[in-house]
Order: structure tokens, then sequence, then C-alpha cells
């Protein structure tokens, strides 16, 4: 069978035919989106959620200012945070929304396009920024809200998770610009566009090539199955295989897997739906791995050749369990030689 991949946005579920076509902004999750205003949309509960939540903490700790910041100001503020962060701290569970708590602490004369009045603000004084992002590929990539205090009371509330020694050494903005730094969208590194597979932050490829949205039925269909391997995966897994923590290192693996498989599988999962497995070993700094797709047959209106199929991908993860792999090895061989 000669499977075509497809991907959709979790937004607004249209269906696109390349990888190139699609934003990715989490590091522990498979959802993408075709433009950076679906991303906004998407995360926008969340974003109003955490802006509350800032609101509240304010509140209760009874901490009332007012910041002689221009917008300009704010703009450079968030800039220097990126760079050169005094704190990094990353909260969240394996396989679960990570974020990134970002703080910096400064004083405005640090600021080249601050003209604060020095008589108020004397030198010295300190000032706290947190930037609150998401992570992909361990780097910020779309940032949902930024806060600036005098208070280190608010900043110890964004004390939590781990904290992360010497992170990210050259700077937390190698891959975002500073447009979509401020205006909470995210995009990619376009210079290993041709490089990073399913989940990479990229979007900016070819166009037209989309030919509709997935149904509602259809995403609840991939969000219950995802669920279910992923709970499967967690049960069967050892603790001497890959760290989950280093599953997004593994992503630029995709992409060859689907397109040059080594083995493909096909079985009908409880619910009569055809289930694909997509296999291929790779050797790295002379360790051997599998990396493994699992995907979902796309059931719909559009179009297909004959002899070819439309395949959504909803699951990968690289492996170094040789029993593992076996397991995954069920249904019909539909391609590729064996691996020895």
């Amino acid at each position: 069978m000669k499977a075509k991949t497809i991907y959709y946005c979790h937004q607004c579920k249209k269906i696109v035919h390349t990888i190139r076509e699609i934003f990715f902004v989490e590091q522990t999750r498979y959802r993408g989106f075709c433009s950076e205003e679906c991303i906004t949309h998407f995360f926008s509960p969340l974003i109003d959620f955490l802006r509350k939540e800032e609101q509240e903490i304010r509140k209760e700790l009874d901490i009332k200012e007012d910041l002689p910041f221009s917008n300009k100001d704010f703009e450079k503020i968030i800039e220097l945070a990126l760079k050169n962060p005094t704190e990094v701290w990353v909260g969240g569970e394996e396989l679960s929304e990570e974020m990134c708590y970002i703080i910096y602490n400064f004083t405005p004369q640090e600021l080249s396009t601050s003209k604060l009045d020095s008589e108020i603000l004397p030198a010295g004084e300190n000032f706290y920024c947190v930037v609150v992002t998401l992570l992909f590929e361990n780097t910020p990539s779309f940032i949902l809200t930024e806060i600036v205090t005098r208070d280190e009371q608010l900043i110890d509330y964004y004390r939590k998770g781990k904290t992360l020694e010497n992170a990210f050494q050259h700077g937390m903005t190698s891959s975002l610009d500073e447009h979509q730094m401020v205006m909470n969208s995210s995009g990619g590194n376009d210079e290993n566009a041709d490089l990073l597979g399913m989940d990479s932050a990229l979007g900016h490829g070819e166009s037209g090539a989309a030919g509709g949205e997935l149904s509602p039925e259809m995403m609840s269909i991939i969000d219950e199955k995802r669920s279910g391997l992923i709970a499967e995966l967690l049960k069967d897994r050892t603790k001497e295989d890959i760290p989950m923590e280093m599953f997004p290192q593994y992503e630029i693996f995709l992409s060859e897997t689907l397109e040059r498989p080594d083995e493909i599988y096909r079985y009908l999962d409880q619910y009569k739906d055809s289930i694909f497995t997509y296999v291929r070993a790779y050797s790295q700094d002379g360790k051997s791995f599998y990396y493994i797709v699992i995907c979902i047959q796309y059931q719909g209106d559009m179009d297909m050749d004959e002899g070819n199929g439309l395949v959504i991908p909803i699951l990968s993860f690289p492996s170094v369990d040789v029993d593992l792999y076996r397991k995954y090895k069920k249904g019909e061989k539909i391609g590729g030689p064996p691996i020895n």
C-alpha cells in the first residue's frame, strides 16, 4: 500500500499534505496548526486563564503598582528576558502541558529605549519580568503571557517545577523572531526546515495543498485513540528505554520513517478502524534504536487514487527496547524488508 500522509490544523481542522504547512509549538503533544492566528485562537483560553491568575495573585498579596514603562520598554524587557534570563523554571508532568517560566531581574537603566525620570526611579532599583511560554525542542516557542513587577512575592509564585541550570546558553530567541515573541505568536527556525519532522515549529512551505477539514467526529476518534496508545506505551515501556523527555530530540526521524520505512504493519483495532505502524531502524553516535510511527487511516470525502490511502500520524516515539519493537509488529505486514 502506498500511503499518502496528511496533517491537520487542531484549531480550524484544515487538512494539508506537507509538514512544511504546519506549525507545532509543544514538545510533548502532537497538535499542529496551519497559521499563527490558529495558534493564538487555540491557546486563548489558557492565555486568559494565566492573566486572570496574575490578577488574583496580585489581589491576594495586595500588590498594587503603577509601572512607568512604555510599550517600547516592555518589548525591550521581554527581549532581554529571553536573551539573558536570570532564572528558568519548567513545570509539567510527563506527557502533559509543559510551561516554561523565564524570570529576568533588571534595572530601568538597562533599557536602551527607556527615557525614565531618574528622580522617580533611582539607579539600582530592581524590577522583575516573568515570561510564560510553551516549549518546543527545549526552546520557547509561544509566549502565553508576560508579567513585570517590582514585587518579588509575585515572582515567587512562578518559581515552580524544576529549575534549569545554564538554560538556553545561546539565548532563548534562537528560534523566535521579535515580532512573534511580542505578539504571542509562534514560528520556527527555518534553517532546519528540511530536517525537522512532524512536531517541528514550521509553517513556511507550500500553499494551496489543503483538501478539506477533519470532522469533529474524526477529531474525537483521533484524540481517543492517541490517549489509548499513550496509556499503552506508558504501561509497556521499561525504565531502561529512552526517557520521554528526550522524545523531541528524535522527531527529526519522523518524516524519513514515514517516507522510507523498513516495515509497515496494518491491523484493525477493537473499533474496526485501520491502524498502520511504520518502523525504521537508525544508528546515531554508535547507538541503534527504532523509530515507530502509529497512524490511522483517514475516512473522509477526499479523493483517493487507486491503490493509495490517506493516513494521519497520531503517535510517534523512539525506542531501544527490542521487545517493545516486536510488540508493535502486529497485524499484516504490508511493506518493507524485515529488520534483522
